[in-house]
């Protein structure tokens, strides 16, 4: 039976994102292993935290033969890779330094061309101690006051990365519409795409979350060497116009959660893999 013109058209879009530690122990031994996944995954886009060297983005790029790479200029380590073209793209720095790192924090912006209509994709990577939330609220209101900015409240997106705060955070909650920042309001709330596939909103300040949706997880032995509570910190929103009906999100899981034989994981974080229906 032949297809319809409508099932010909239907695509699937898998994004993934992952900090990938790419200086941290075991690199050698890490970074196949990292790949190896990645190809099992078969993204079509990738976005990556921790990347500081381009020739490591480059070994991907190769290994998945894709035809873009998107490297941030910046000390940052943000990457995006993809199966799509390039329009744009540009590297924004957050003004707001933690005090104790006091090194810049960054958003990489790429925007790709898929099915005649561009998508615009957002990786970052904001401040990491517990006790710095205050700085990382600071942080995402710069961030999507940037991203505001170049939307327009027109183009789909992504955003996505280690944002370091657990999901029931005031600045993880204002992203997503359920709370302010002080007496700022977002003006365009994205969708959590792991908490809205796996229905984990209680009410609305509360999440429920367990060891099954940790990213920062005890079952990598790699987060062991940090004093650092277990918990999810490692996001893929989307955010889709009021008029858009042809995408749809299918599914979202962790990924990168597979040990090596010798015990060992791709990096000391779990990522994120979503699929949306286009």
């Amino acid at each position: 039976m032949a297809l319809s013109i409508t099932e010909k058209e239907i695509m699937n879009l898998r994004v993934v994102s992952l900090n990938c530690w790419s200086e941290g122990k075991d690199y050698e031994k890490r970074w196949p292993f990292l790949i190896e996944q990645l190809i099992g995954l078969k993204p079509d886009v990738i976005c990556l935290q921790e990347v500081f060297e381009r020739s490591k983005a480059i070994l991907i790029q190769k290994a998945l033969k894709l035809p873009t790479l998107v490297y941030s200029k910046d000390k940052g380590g943000l990457c995006l890779l993809s199966r799509f073209p390039k329009e744009k793209s540009s590297t924004h720095s957050l003004k707001t330094i933690s005090p104790i790192e006091k090194e810049s924090r960054f958003v990489l912006w790429a925007q790709l061309k898929i099915k005649r209509q561009n998508f615009d994709f957002y990786v970052t990577h904001l401040t990491w101690r517990p006790k710095e939330a205050f700085i990382r609220q600071k942080q995402v209101l710069e961030l999507t006051q940037w991203i505001e900015q170049k939307n327009e409240g027109v183009k789909r997106a992504v955003l996505t990365g280690d944002m370091n705060s657990i999901s029931t955070s005031d600045e993880m909650l204002f992203l997503i519409g359920r709370k302010s920042l002080g007496s700022v309001s977002i003006a365009n709330p994205w969708k959590d795409s792991f908490a809205e596939k796996h229905q984990l909103y209680e009410n609305k300040n509360k999440i429920k979350e367990n060891k099954k949706t940790h990213t920062w997880s005890y079952d990598n032995k790699y987060t062991h060497r940090a004093d650092l509570p277990a918990r999810r910190i490692d996001y893929l929103y989307y955010w889709l116009p009021e008029t858009e009906k042809s995408v749809k999100l299918k599914q979202s899981q962790r990924c990168f959660t597979d040990k090596h034989p010798e015990g060992f994981c791709a990096s000391d974080h779990f990522g994120v893999v979503t699929d949306f229906e286009m």
